[in-house]
């Protein structure tokens, strides 16, 4: 008779524990759901944008000490124009097709082909909202308005994480830190502009290198 019970109770708590680990993998389904949509709304209203210039502030940062510091200011204008500006002259271009790395203390512009826009200019992809990301990676909510971003398997190199950072006003994401291990580069919106300025592409002087297809 104590076996009979015994058996029965066993079946009733294996019951009781199938039910709540259903439960509890729901729920954790359902918030990671939920914290995706939240990001994916954020970035559908950075896509609503037809143009903005955007001040910035960036860190590189090595093992926890900061190596480098700069600013500068980024121009985008829809579908796929963009101009990074920094401080010293140096420059990042694309007018959608082909990507230009500007070094004027060398007075060399490198040119290389936009193969894919993700892989090769994730800043910006995640600046316009590109709904292309989170074809490239994995959604964790870390905390309110904070999320990290790992890479899906064999889809992007050189990334190991990436944390974006809501901002509820004006421009939907105030900061972006991309990680390669223990190598990262964090970038601080500063201030924002929708002021429409064409991107002009001149590289006079200046001797121009193209990369080998």
């Amino acid at each position: 008779m104590r076996c009979i019970l015994l058996e029965k109770k066993n079946r009733v708590f294996r019951f009781y524990f199938l039910v709540w680990t259903s439960v509890i993998f729901l729920f954790s389904f359902f918030h990671r759901s939920v914290s995706a949509q939240e990001i994916k709304e954020a970035f559908e209203s950075l896509r609503k944008f037809q143009s903005w210039q955007v001040d910035f502030y960036e860190e590189i940062v090595e093992k926890g000490s900061v190596i480098e510091r700069r600013e500068g200011k980024i121009y985008f204008e829809k579908p796929l124009r963009f101009k990074i500006s920094y401080q010293d002259g140096n420059e990042v271009l694309s007018d959608g097709t082909f990507i230009y790395f500007v070094r004027k203390d060398k007075n060399k512009v490198y040119v290389r082909e936009l193969k894919d826009e993700v892989s090769e200019n994730l800043i910006v992809e995640i600046l316009r909202g590109s709904d292309r990301v989170f074809d490239f990676f994995f959604v964790k909510k870390i905390d309110e308005g904070e999320y990290e971003l790992y890479p899906k398997k064999d889809v992007i190199k050189n990334v190991s994480r990436v944390s974006v950072y809501l901002n509820p006003i004006v421009f939907p994401i105030k900061k972006v830190e991309i990680w390669r291990g223990t190598l990262g580069v964090k970038l601080e919106i500063k201030n924002v502009s929708f002021k429409k300025e064409s991107i002009r592409f001149s590289f006079e002087g200046l001797n121009i290198i193209r990369e080998p297809k």
